[in-house]
């Protein structure tokens, strides 16, 4: 019995220990996840003007002459290519510490600047007017990944500022989930999906450890949680 005691007590360590430096990297990982979001961020600047113009006004010939100034600020194509490129192999590195819910919305924030980029880079390059991104029916689509329907066709029916608001509004669900990282919430949850697999394993049909540790055989895991 004494031998069961410390093996099991060893056990627990080496699990302790383990899910310690999981934590670490996960809470490396989604502050790494967060910068990369905010470079995004700072790509797309000049497409501010979605904020300042209503969707009537954008279409606009002087309108679209005062865009036109702005979105020359824009990062040329082949740069903004090439910065997802990076990106990609940096995010590629992260996925195994990035739990899905922010890994879904954070893809959603990305794609969804990317896609108003290349709309954008695609209208100058025909020499066309800038169209408004809502316009877009595969753009709304992606977005409606991570954005429920009532939500996402309220943004979309305010006439001015709903480019903003979408990437807020992603941006605040992505912190959510950095919180839950970072006070160990996700640790937590990932540690009792564990034991409950260990639990099934010592003894099927248990519903959790604790009746595991309940039955004579097993008194001796007591001492990992007494």
């Amino acid at each position: 019995m004494r031998r069961d005691e410390e093996n099991f007590s060893n056990l627990l360590q080496i699990y302790k220990s383990s899910s310690d430096e999981i934590q670490k990297k996960r809470i490396s990982a989604i502050s790494d996840l967060w910068e990369f979001a905010m470079e995004m961020k700072r790509s797309q600047s000049p497409l501010s003007f979605y904020d300042i113009f209503l969707d009537s006004e954008i279409r606009e010939p002087k309108t679209q002459e005062i865009i036109k100034e702005w979105v020359g600020e824009l990062p040329k194509r082949e740069e903004f290519l090439y910065k997802l490129s990076e990106l990609s192999d940096k995010e590629s590195r992260l996925r195994p510490f990035i739990n899905d819910e922010a890994w879904r919305v954070y893809n959603v924030y990305r794609r969804f600047i990317s896609r108003v980029l290349f709309q954008t880079y695609e209208s100058i390059r025909k020499g066309e007017n800038i169209l408004n991104w809502k316009d877009n029916k595969e753009t709304k689509a992606l977005l409606g990944v991570a954005i429920n329907k009532e939500e996402l066709d309220h943004i979309y029916n305010l006439k001015i500022g709903s480019y903003g608001i979408i990437l807020a509004y992603l941006e605040e669900r992505l912190i959510i989930e950095m919180n839950k990282v970072f006070t160990g919430e996700f640790n937590l949850r990932h540690q009792k999906e564990l034991l409950e697999q260990i639990s099934e394993g010592l003894c099927p049909g248990c519903s959790s450890l604790n009746d595991v540790i309940d039955k004579p055989e097993f008194q001796f895991m007591r001492v990992g949680f007494t």
